[in-house]
């Protein structure tokens, strides 16, 4: 997979016959005749909308699960940038692709389609490729003269059984509830009121709670097995003229939720609603406090315990910004974390990336100079401190700026540009810019052994790209000049019992426009794959098999790849390969040369996620 041999331009064709000869030349494995799955296809119809079909992979049957669709965007509300690598959470997919999806831990992928020609007229459809493989539709709306009629916000519960999404308020004002095990029919959670103009944003659901903002006031809905739903306003105790920011925050169980009520001068209040009854103010005077900005490379900014019991919170004093933390229901005085007895001078670059467990929270923070020809350096450490003992002394776990102990040294050296929680959520991958040199460099953290950072790659021409291989992660990296490499491929297994996983070199390239892209994982987690790209038509897919840590051409032709490829339920790699600009032709492979030809007409299209 190394590029020094330079992958040459192939010849292409305009016409389709090419790809029968190409597909008769595969060496074509049989189908398992055990298998009873289906494999999702999307394909271009004249017009420009999209045909789905779905093949039988025991015996190549094709059927047309779905015709004339369009995909349209769709935005995870409710997590953390620092959780996009989780395959244990709900996590979106592909955002700036042919077919962005929200992939669900257990239950397959959801989609939003378009659908132009009904009975009715137009209309919107949340859908389900089941991770068995096979096509649901969830909940249908019916557009309006105006746009879609569903919102393109939509959250999921962490256990990706449950999702909640908002009509238009041209198309009703509603919140719906999709059952995702397809054991129940969509709820509409706000039937019984009058059309409401819902931030989708705010949507969130857990446990047997639900909740969203709506005219900046908070509802919560009582999700109770066999009764109606309950759905309510909660009285949060704002202060005059404060409406609840779009922005909320949930506990792990769904059971509590954060929010921030601003008023027209920007000045804040933090609150805590519970299941049943009125909220609670958290912070006593109001101040600039900052929302959970869950899409902040070091956020969130705002952290909720997984049971609900302590908050985490940030707040900028003067020209620093200081970290405290609050048991919810205490009346007391605050625990700042960022005291001075720690952290002197400024504070800066102060991130709150959430809590491990109940009691252990760990934040990013360091200090700035605040003259002089290196005045506002940012830098930071990442810490871990209990809060069940007010005045804690902060663990430095990363150790980044060489200081084993706080305080922070003097003259920062280090900024946390991005933070991760690698798939399994054990070890934490940030992204670092130093001081001196490149911009920016991978350091990883554990987060259940011994304080201390292991440096992955010490210098980067460029932030580093991170995708999920089951419990292992692959990371993609640019070496600065004058490196002969000019791009990198490692992978970074699943960690040891109290310390950090294994960091293996899967390919390199030292040719400038060899590039390596469009990522993804088996459900199983034993497998993923990327795109080795020369340029339009001088592509390659590889498998990587991420238990023995070795990367495999899956064939030896250069083409060009669909930028969306999909494990299929039986295990396949399926693809779409053909000339630049398509048309292109279906292949599954099992393993490397092991290829099945999927009987569908060829065309501009791309498999889909289950």
């Amino acid at each position: 997979m190394n590029s020094s041999t330079r992958a040459n331009t192939m010849n292409t064709k305009t016409s389709t016959a090419w790809l029968a000869t190409l597909a008769a030349g595969l060496l074509l494995s049989a189908p398992a005749a055990t298998m009873a799955q289906e494999a999702l296809f999307a394909r271009q119809a004249p017009g420009g909308a999209y045909d789905l079909f779905a093949v039988d992979e025991a015996t190549l049957d094709v059927t047309v699960a779905q015709s004339g669709v369009d995909f349209l965007p769709v935005r995870l509300a409710g997590y953390a940038l620092r959780d996009r690598l989780r395959t244990d959470l709900p996590r979106l997919v592909d955002a700036e692709g042919p077919a962005p999806h929200v992939r669900l831990p257990s239950q397959g992928s959801v989609y939003l389609l378009r659908k132009e020609a009904t009975t009715a007229g137009p209309a919107t459809r949340l859908v389900l490729n089941r991770a068995g493989g096979g096509l649901v539709g969830l909940a249908h709306v019916l557009d309006t003269p105006t746009g879609p009629g569903l919102q393109d916000w939509l959250t999921v519960s962490p256990d990706g059984t449950k999702a909640l999404l908002a009509t238009t308020l041209a198309a009703g004002g509603d919140v719906l509830l999709v059952d995702l095990t397809q054991q129940s029919p969509v709820t509409n959670l706000t039937a019984q009121l009058p059309p409401l103009a819902v931030e989708a944003e705010s949507l969130r659901v857990g446990g047997q709670r639900a909740w969203f903002v709506a005219d900046g006031t908070v509802y919560r809905v009582r999700l109770t097995a066999g009764q109606m739903p309950l759905t309510e306003t909660v009285d949060l105790g704002l202060d005059p003229g404060e409406k609840v920011l779009p922005e909320l925050l949930l506990s792990h169980d769904g059971r509590f939720l954060s929010a921030v009520g601003e008023n027209a001068q920007g000045q804040r209040h933090i609150y805590v609603a519970y299941p049943f009854g009125t909220g609670r103010r958290v912070t006593q005077t109001a101040g600039d406090y900052d929302p959970p900005s869950l899409q902040s490379p070091i956020g969130p900014l705002l952290a909720l315990s997984p049971d609900g019991g302590r908050i985490a919170y940030r707040q900028r004093i003067t020209d620093s910004r200081e970290l405290f933390v609050r048991r919810v229901g205490s009346s007391g005085t605050p625990d700042q974390i960022t005291r001075d007895a720690q952290f002197t001078d400024t504070i800066d670059n102060v991130g709150i990336l959430g809590f491990v467990d109940n009691d252990l929270l760990v934040f990013a923070a360091g200090e700035g100079t605040a003259a002089g020809p290196n005045a506002f350096i940012d830098g930071a450490d990442i810490y871990m401190v209990p809060t069940t003992l007010v005045g804690s002394e902060p663990v430095n776990i990363s150790q980044t700026s060489g200081f084993a102990t706080v305080p922070f040294n003097d003259y920062g050296t280090m900024q946390v540009v991005g933070a991760a929680l690698d798939p399994t959520g054990t070890q934490m991958l940030l992204d670092i810019d130093p001081e001196f040199g490149p911009d920016h460099a991978l350091y990883a953290v554990s987060l259940t052994g011994q304080p201390g950072v292991t440096e992955l790659l010490p210098s980067l021409q460029s932030a580093p790209i991170l995708a999920p291989a089951g419990e292992a992660t692959l990371v993609v990296s640019r070496p600065p000049l004058p490196s002969p490499v000019r791009q990198q491929v490692h992978l970074l297994s699943r960690p040891q019992a109290g310390g950090l996983g294994t960091f293996t070199l899967l390919a390199q390239s030292d040719d400038a426009s060899v590039t390596f892209a469009h990522f993804n994982e088996s459900r199983a987690g034993d497998k993923a794959a990327f795109v080795v790209s020369g340029g339009p038509g001088n592509e390659l897919p590889g498998l990587v098999d991420v238990g023995g840590q070795g990367l495999t051409p899956v064939w030896n032709q250069l083409m060009s790849v669909t930028p969306n490829m999909a494990f299929t339920p039986g295990g396949r790699l399926a693809l779409g390969v053909g000339t630049p600009g398509g048309p292109s032709l279906f292949i599954g492979f099992a393993g490397p040369g092991d290829a099945v030809v999927y009987p569908i007409e060829p065309g501009n299209g791309f498999p889909l996620d289950n």
